[in-house]
């Protein structure tokens, strides 16, 4: 199982608060551009962003999850209308982002006209585009999220005085105070960049993402376009830009320190841009009449003694502009739940990948789980739920986490008709039954493969321990070729039973003192599996079924066999060779050719050999030795010719060996021996020395016995 995990501190999470970021000035509410480094996961807090959070809090949670489950999606969008680089990953051009501060909203002296409506039009196309991406039947909701986000930064620009600042009327505006403003605002913000989402939104901290200096408390206003939603913002904040470019006091640099008068208008600003982002995403979403799941908290009953779990019938709702109606099977895309799993010392909550399917009661109208058995539960944790709907309308939608949670320790299995055997002349293995049983769950009839996630054998390299003679220490085998042992085990519906028939293992060597052995393991999809393994030295944990067998056998060698090596004896130039020598292993029948002895890579010290020898009639071996030359033509081995002229006057044979990892290091296999040949007695350089010195002795010693016969 894959774990998704994130840390929490009394399950709250433990945001990270450190991008780097490259501030950006204009006139507008301060925003930032993220490294790209940091873009693709954690864009940066700014106050743009703030107040898009703080318009988002304004919805149900009901209505604005396909924002909240997409949360990172919206966040981008954000940035976009300032940096192009965000709007990429979403298949959009660049060319179309990037594009804020190209915009101005102006009014006229009263604040009651519009003088130049291009960011208005600007924030209309991107909610156009929100409203007919939440309109097709196939909603991309990331998509969606990331205009929602972009719509929100066009629109709160006309937020603030900067942006409207009329200097035919009220004179120059000062760059130098605009940027102190906007920082003594941003010096508030409690992070710096959006934390990482690694599971979903219910596990972020929301807390975190305020202004520390200000406690906006917006109205629930109603809904308007893109247009008119930038119109109304730049006509409420009208009455106050004047007295705040004109009265700001560039000595304070944090906006917590301002005279009370001054503060309390800028957030009137703050809130009136808050209002119209959540008065344009509300309108996106009555125009679409986009649908919303209402959930109820989880609610369930564990029992501990069997490891099944019920869920009591529950209603679901959903809405749309016209009413609110019961989630009926019909309309239903999702209905499921996961589980959560609480680590309390390490403070870690993670979600299960797998997920367990709600059903439904046509009579009650009402959704339930009956008492059974689960997917998704995990080893010695302790577990929560979290439900997950979702409609052909809508989003999928989470319900809220839930304090119920209980403890799951593990349920024991036990094999007791574990049975294999090795089967010596065709090296291979029978597993014969390796079906387990449930020894603390009486309830759980069969396993069968319905319900197993894992039902695997692996071989072991096995011994007795020599201090404990009763306990068997092993590890995996990784045989001659580099690939670890194992498969899987099948069940068999006529028998019942699991097992593993014909395995071949025959690229396994067993040494002097070594045998193997074969263990099992089983885990089940919906009920948490575990094994205590006590030996002499420790005491193990497993999250699964191990059971290690007691059998132990050696695997047989292979056999080597070579042919008669075709022997070539050169009188005229006293030279000898050989030719058309093949060998052959009884595994497999397999050819030992070039490439089996010395291409194939092998695991562990390569000890493979093919070589001759030279004897004598008798049997006895000369010192002449080598090794055998492979011929690619013939696809043969043979024996270079060599100079024999020291041997002459003698006969004699070839013999031929071949070694393998799994071929028994202790035996020699010899091949066929070569036909006889009688060397002839030829001149060398050495008959030539021996000569010099035979000649002369044999000439003294015929004058010495003709000397003393006269005499």
């Amino acid at each position: 199982m894959s774990q998704r995990v994130f840390r929490l501190f009394k399950f709250g999470i433990l945001i990270s608060l450190i991008a780097v970021v490259i501030p950006e000035n204009s006139s507008s509410w301060y925003a930032e551009i993220t490294e790209n480094s940091q873009l693709e996961t954690n864009p940066s807090f700014s106050t743009h962003q703030w107040l898009a959070i703080e318009a988002i809090k304004l919805f149900s949670d009901a209505q604005i999850q396909w924002i909240t489950n997409n949360y990172l999606s919206f966040w981008h969008g954000v940035e976009a209308a300032l940096n192009a680089e965000a709007c990429i990953p979403y298949g959009l051009d660049s060319n179309d982002y990037g594009d804020v501060n190209s915009y101005v909203l102006y009014l006229d002296g009263t604040g009651t006209s519009v003088t130049n409506d291009s960011l208005a039009l600007r924030a209309d196309e991107e909610y156009n585009n929100l409203v007919l991406e939440l309109m097709k039947t196939n909603t991309n909701y990331s998509l969606s999220s990331f205009y929602a986000g972009a719509l929100s930064h066009y629109v709160s620009q006309a937020g603030v005085w900067g942006a409207i600042w009329d200097e035919t009327v009220w004179g120059p505006l000062s760059q130098e105070n605009w940027t102190n403003f906007e920082l003594a605002i941003e010096s508030g913000n409690n992070i710096s960049s959006f934390p990482q989402i690694e599971i979903n939104f219910r596990f972020l901290n929301f807390s975190n993402m305020k202004n520390n200096y200000f406690n906006p408390t917006p109205l629930k206003v109603g809904s308007v376009d893109g247009y008119n939603a930038t119109i109304n913002l730049a006509k409420n904040i009208h009455p106050f830009a004047q007295g705040l470019g004109d009265n700001f006091n560039g000595s304070i640099l944090h906006a917590d320190q301002w005279t009370s008068s001054y503060y309390n208008d800028a957030e009137d600003c703050l809130e009136y841009s808050i209002e119209a982002i959540y008065s344009c995403i509300k309108a996106a979403i009555i125009e679409s009449n986009l649908q919303y799941i209402s959930l109820p908290d989880p609610s369930f009953t564990f029992h501990n003694s069997d490891g099944q779990l019920e869920i009591s019938e529950f209603e679901v709702t959903f809405s749309d502009n016209s009413s609110t109606y019961i989630l009926t099977e019909e309309n239903t895309t999702k209905a499921e739940f996961y589980y959560l799993y609480y680590d309390q010392t390490a403070m870690i909550v993670s979600m299960s990948d797998e997920n367990n399917q709600f059903l439904y009661n046509n009579i009650s109208k009402k959704w339930f789980y009956p008492k059974s058995l689960t997917r998704g539960l995990s080893y010695n944790t302790t577990h929560s739920l979290i439900y997950c709907f979702q409609t052909n309308k809508s989003s999928y939608t989470w319900s809220n986490l839930t304090s119920e949670t209980f403890h799951m320790n593990f349920f024991n299995m036990s094999f007791p008709d574990f049975h294999y055997e090795y089967i010596f002349e065709t090296f291979s293995v029978n597993i014969i039954n390796a079906s387990p049983s449930l020894d603390n769950n009486p309830g759980y009839a069969i396993v069968n493969d319905s319900n197993v996630n894992q039902a695997e054998w692996i071989l072991y390299y096995g011994s007795y321990d020599s201090q404990y003679p009763s306990y068997i220490f092993g590890i995996p085998v990784i045989d001659t070729q580099g690939n670890p042992v194992q498969g899987q085990l099948e069940f068999d519906n006529q028998t019942k039973t699991w097992s593993a028939t014909n395995i071949d293992i025959g690229w396994v060597f067993t040494g002097e003192f070594i045998d193997c052995l074969i263990v099992i393991k089983f885990n089940l999809s919906n009920l948490p599996i575990g094994t205590e393994h006590i030996t002499p030295y420790s005491t193990y944990y497993y999250q699964y079924a191990r059971h290690v067998g007691d059998y132990l056998f050696k695997i047989r060698n292979h056999i080597i066999s070579s042919s008669k090596p075709q022997i070539h004896y050169f009188s005229s130039r006293n030279t000898l060779g050989a030719s058309g020598i093949t060998a052959v292993q009884d595994y497999m029948n397999l050819p030992l050719d070039n490439y089996q002895i010395h291409e194939k890579d092998v695991f562990g010290s390569d000890s493979r050999q093919a070589k001759w020898q030279l004897f004598y009639f008798d049997g006895s071996p000369t010192v002449y030795l080598g090794d055998l030359e492979w011929d690619n033509n013939t696809n043969s081995w043979f024996i270079e010719e060599f100079d024999v002229s020291p041997l002459g006057g003698n006969e004699y044979y070839f013999r031929c060996r071949f070694k393998t990892l799994n071929s028994d290091p202790s035996t020699v296999f010899w091949g066929l021996v070569s036909d006889i040949v009688l060397i002839e007695m030829g001149f060398s350089l050495n008959n030539f020395y021996f000569m010099l010195i035979v000649l002369p002795v044999a000439a003294f010693l015929i004058y010495k016995a003709v000397k003393n016969k006269r005499e």
